[in-house]
């Protein structure tokens, strides 16, 4: 962990600049320090901020141990109240070590070892946080709740940490975070049908009712279409899948609020665009004022043309509102940071991307390296 505590460095900003060999930021300075209460999350924070690599690698170890300690409990042949008392039990054992174990992200993929993970690419994941962090902050007003939308976020990791950084500089912002993924199709659901608010939001104080699973989940989900046509999960992988993601944004909700008690948070998954889109409409909230993606042009997500969704999306905000800003990090080793237009931006080189709503209409996009 780092010794070397935030609280302890100077109030005033400057942009870090990062060891091209380590990842590390050679400085990191904060606006107001900020006060946590307990040591454990005091080093996770500062280890997230001055060294991502460092922070995702202890907090993987743990990882690990939890998913090996899951599999020889032989999950996939327990029912489901049996798993459920497993993945709690060993979530209370593992949080002593870390609150936020379950956070993690891409790492390898079908073809091998991610090429834009942080052994891979140690600057590349910083900067594109960083570039976030910096536009959020400049967003936000600390009144109304700042609209974010991360999509194909997964497990997190990447998410946790920008958050991280504008909570340390802004540690009573405003911000609804809406995390967009197939793979929280069974979380949406069990959410939307198996809490008392039926809401999609993450409530600490309204989880998913066990009882109400036992009897309707397997008939209700299972049989969902977009579920049988696209998720990746087995029924035996479902229960432990569910209680899994439910504790991954309860881990990561807990500790923001424990350690930024001002801000004003919301998190609330979507699987898909288009449930994000109408849950923006029934609420009445206009639509994101940033996008980011990560993550969505491996193997696994190109067969399940998360790319062309992210598009699609960015398009559909940017319509309603073209002041909304984009980034994707993508797996372009000299130009890995992309903006999505819907005209040409002057004097920028750009790729044009034909893709197709749902409508049948055909848009053409506009992808732009950024350089700033």
């Amino acid at each position: 962990m780092i010794k070397k505590s935030i609280i302890t460095l100077s109030i005033m900003f400057t942009v870090p600049a990062y060891s091209m060999e380590t990842g590390k930021d050679d400085d990191f300075t904060i606006t107001k320090p900020y006060n946590p209460t307990k040591p454990l999350r005091q080093q996770i924070v500062d280890s997230l901020i001055v060294d991502p690599h460092g922070a995702f690698n202890n907090n993987q170890k743990i990882n690990n141990q939890f998913f090996s300690e899951l599999t020889k409990n032989d999950v996939r042949q327990k029912k489901a109240e049996e798993v459920y008392k497993i993945v709690r039990d060993l979530r209370i054992k593992f949080e002593q070590q870390s609150p936020v174990f379950l956070l993690s992200e891409c790492s390898q993929d079908a073809a091998g070892p991610c090429v834009m993970s942080r052994a891979n690419q140690p600057m590349h994941r910083s900067t594109f946080e960083d570039k976030i962090a910096q536009i959020i902050l400049s967003k936000v007003n600390n009144k109304a709740a700042l609209q974010v939308v991360h999509f194909g976020c997964g497990e997190m990791f990447s998410e946790m940490r920008t958050l991280i950084k504008i909570l340390a500089l802004n540690p009573q912002a405003a911000i609804d975070l809406h995390y967009v993924d197939k793979n929280y199709l069974p979380l949406c659901e069990a959410k939307r049908l198996f809490t008392k608010k039926r809401s999609p939001e993450i409530d600490l104080q309204d989880p998913i009712e066990l009882k109400f699973i036992l009897k309707n989940l397997v008939d209700t989900i299972l049989n969902h279409t977009d579920f049988k046509n696209d998720s990746v999960l087995t029924q035996q992988d479902f229960f432990s899948e569910l209680f899994i993601q439910e504790a991954r944004f309860a881990q990561l909700l807990t500790f923001v609020q424990k350690t930024f008690p001002k801000a004003r948070l919301k998190l609330i998954p979507h699987y898909a665009g288009w449930r994000y889109l109408g849950y923006c409409e029934q609420k009445k909230l206009p639509l994101a004022q940033v996008i980011t993606a990560v993550d969505i042009d491996d193997p696994e997500s190109n067969e399940r043309k998360s790319m062309r969704d992210y598009l699609l999306l960015c398009a559909q905000i940017l319509k309603k509102n073209p002041e909304s800003y984009n980034l994707l990090l993508a797996r372009i080793e000299n130009d890995p940071f992309i903006r999505v237009s819907l005209q040409k931006i002057p004097g920028a080189v750009a790729q044009i991307v034909p893709i197709e709503n749902d409508n049948k209409e055909k848009i053409d996009l506009y992808l732009t390296p950024d350089h700033n």
